[in-house]
């Protein structure tokens, strides 16, 4: 199917069996949305509204896209509901329901006090073992950089965070598919789809960006398990004619001292990024941490951004809000 032309949408939702990962029935839905993100624990979550009170179920909402004959059905979101909220309108009640991401339970599961995992452990695949514990279905990539300091649970650590703080340190980040599997990946810079005013215009007219050069450091402390490293860029405080601190502690790994991460992440910080806001057609290649490309020469834009957000309404044409920043 061409996802840059248009499509007919329905949406189906079923009930999820936890121990198989099957649907087991279908669940009338009136409206919904997915939100997906880099920022946050839990990474996804949706709200629906439905004609029954399904009580805490697992959940599996599923897009049916129809285009010149071709039919095609896309799962959108496997999570977990809460309790849903009852409407009464006359005699016509709904439900509306928040549901969480399939990280859920591992967020509910605390870690053993003074837990730690050693240097030299490939975080990926520990993440991935603690997340496998509270039954999510994770992969990962098998190249996983290894911690070059341990990593010790804090207080009310959860096997999620610990997992995260894995994740973190070596620079990957999790990615959750529609049917609800795990994968915990490295970014990459391969462009997961183009979108463009000359071929097949797939983004609504209206469009925002905004470059934050104003908070930019030019002195950086970087916190490391045993000591810290403080690097400082001379030119830019001359241009600037004030230094402007910024700080950030980090698990190191084998692969990079702590001098060299702190001029590189220094360098990092120093680029303006270009942030772009836009609403465009679905695409179900596309997820958050994905690279993409977009071409709007017009209206200033053209480039590769790395997509952070998408807010996907289940509703005509699977409208997609997205949040990208320049690359």
């Amino acid at each position: 199917m061409d996802w840059r032309s248009g499509f007919t949408a329905e949406y189906h939702l079923f009930v999820v069996n936890p121990d198989t990962w099957e649907d087991e029935r279908e669940i009338p839905m009136k409206s919904g949305s997915i939100s997906r993100s880099l920022d946050g624990n839990l990474a996804e979550s949706a709200t629906l509204e439905l004609t029954e009170d399904i009580k805490e179920s697992w959940v599996r909402a599923y897009l049916v896209a129809r285009q010149d004959g071709s039919i095609e059905r896309i799962p959108l979101f496997t999570g977990l509901t809460s309790v849903p909220k009852r409407d009464i309108d006359g005699r016509r009640e709904s439900y509306s329901v928040d549901c969480y991401s399939v990280l859920k339970p591992a967020s509910d599961r605390m870690t053993q006090l003074g837990e730690y995992v050693l240097a030299g452990t490939q975080a990926a695949g520990k993440a991935a073992e603690y997340l496998k514990k509270t039954g999510i279905r994770v992969e990962y990539a098998g190249n996983s950089p290894a911690l070059a300091d341990s990593i010790v649970a804090e207080s009310g650590e959860t096997y999620l965070t610990m997992a995260l703080k894995l994740i973190d340190a070596i620079g990957w980040h999790l990615r959750i598919s529609g049917s609800g599997k795990v994968s915990i990946e490295p970014y990459t810079n391969d462009v997961r789809a183009s979108f463009s005013g000359l071929d097949a215009d797939v983004v609504e007219p209206e469009v925002s960006d905004s470059r934050d050069w104003y908070s930019c450091p030019n002195v950086l402390r970087v916190v490391g398990s045993s000591h810290s490293v403080t690097v400082r860029d001379d030119a830019a405080v001359r241009s600037r004619g004030r230094e402007i601190w910024a700080e950030e502690s980090v698990t190191e790994t084998q692969s990079e001292s702590l001098t060299d991460y702190a001029r590189r992440r220094l360098a990092e910080l120093q680029q303006a990024t270009k942030t772009i806001e836009y609403t465009r057609r679905f695409n179900p290649d596309v997820r958050p941490g994905d690279l993409i490309r977009v071409s709007y020469p017009g209206i200033g834009i053209d480039g590769k951004y790395r997509v952070i957000s998408q807010d996907i309404e289940l509703s005509y044409g699977c409208r997609t809000g997205e949040v990208s920043y320049e690359q």
